[in-house]
């Protein structure tokens, strides 16, 4: 059983990164978009 977590930790590490990215991308697209627009209001 060992064995069997260890070699499928990789995969289902990458399938979780995967599944996430997109939401946390589009999040940190937002908060760049809010941080330029605070920039942009400040200078």
């Amino acid at each position: 059983m060992k064995d069997f977590i260890e070699h499928y930790k990789e995969p289902l590490k990458w399938l979780i990164v995967l599944f996430f990215a997109p939401g946390l991308i589009q999040g940190i697209y937002h908060v760049g978009i809010k941080v330029g627009q605070a920039l942009t209001q400040w200078l």
